[in-house]
């Protein structure tokens, strides 16, 4: 589970997307807001596009698994992503810090992600 593809910004601190693209596009970056979800950069994935490849990849792996718990290690901004599919694109997600972690329960039928905490 790969993090997002930033395209230009690839590689690049806040504070230098900030100066080479404008504060601005930190902001609508880091904003869960639905009306955000199509905003990218030049060449990368929007959050649309990873909130997508994350759902598409999770949940075919899961499926099939006979097992009542597993364990998934990720970056910061799946975690994200896998949040806004469980909470349905909430206004407010929490900031993910280092080593954090989140229960997340994965319902077979009817194919459904409830988050636990």
């Amino acid at each position: 589970l790969r993090e997002c593809h930033f395209g230009v910004a690839e590689g690049l601190t806040r504070e230098e997307i900030a100066e080479r693209y404008g504060a601005d596009a930190v902001e609508r970056y880091l904003s869960v807001s639905p009306q955000e979800l199509e905003f990218c950069f030049e060449g990368g994935e929007t959050k649309a596009m990873h909130l997508q490849r994350v759902a598409s990849y999770l949940t075919p792996q899961l499926l099939p698994l006979p097992h009542s718990r597993v364990a998934v290690s990720t970056h910061g901004g799946v975690l994200w992503r896998l949040l806004a599919i469980v909470q349905g694109v909430p206004q407010q997600l929490p900031r993910i810090g280092n080593c954090a972690y989140f229960r997340i329960d994965f319902h077979r039928l009817p194919r459904q992600w409830h988050f636990v905490r």
